[in-house]
């Protein structure tokens, strides 16, 4: 059933509008020579697939939701989370979170929603868990605050 307004018009898209402008003019403020920043991002909708998001070094990309997870295209932290790896290669230090970047792409998330749990909502009936150690209360991809976390021991890389 094709939405008023025609096709393409859907929640994740009227979303991903919103939330993608918010934060690039929240960088703009802060980066107003960065060129990227002034670009049009593309953002690629209800892709075939759940449970993820991604970066391809041009675009942002959000998938569906299932019985696990919410559609990532619905959730603000994703999809701030995901713009951030966009930063992280058009900043004047590319890669400054390298090997995966993972870092300061949830460093984005955090500092525009000011929540340490990023993609608050991600998970249907669950809370997340980082390597064996459960969230208390975040029910995102994972809580970047490790005193939220049942250990209340910080992680590191490996």
């Amino acid at each position: 059933k094709t939405s008023t307004g025609g096709l393409g018009n859907t929640h994740s898209s009227r979303s991903g509008f919103y939330e993608l402008n918010m934060i690039k003019a929240m960088a703009r403020s802060h980066l107003p020579n960065n060129e990227w920043l002034k670009q049009t991002l593309v953002a690629n909708m209800n892709l075939h697939s759940s449970c993820n998001a991604f970066w391809d070094g041009e675009s942002v990309n959000f998938y569906r939701g299932s019985a696990q997870c919410r559609n990532t295209g619905e959730i603000s932290a994703v999809f701030d989370h995901e713009w951030g790896h966009g930063l992280d290669d058009n900043d004047v230090t590319p890669g400054i979170s390298e090997p995966s970047g993972e870092g300061i792409a949830d460093i984005y998330a955090a500092i525009r929603l000011n929540d340490s749990c990023v993609g608050r909502g991600f998970w249907k009936g669950r809370k997340c868990d980082a390597a064996g150690d459960a969230c208390l209360e975040c029910t995102g991809v994972r809580d970047i605050d490790y005193r939220k976390m049942q250990s209340k021991s910080p992680h590191t890389l490996s």
